[in-house]
């Protein structure tokens, strides 16, 4: 659970990255869901 449905695309693509970089964890995968649509502009940090 995070503070908000951006909150929940930034863990996702970080927690991604993550595995990316640690070959030992290639066999997990990584899933968000919520309702409705989201823009890049929305998901940036500010």
């Amino acid at each position: 659970m995070t503070s908000s449905r951006a909150a929940a695309i930034r863990y996702k693509k970080a927690f991604d990255r993550y595995i990316e970089q640690h070959s030992e964890y290639g066999f997990i995968h990584s899933l968000v869901a919520f309702s409705g649509k989201m823009t890049g502009k929305q998901v940036m940090h500010r």
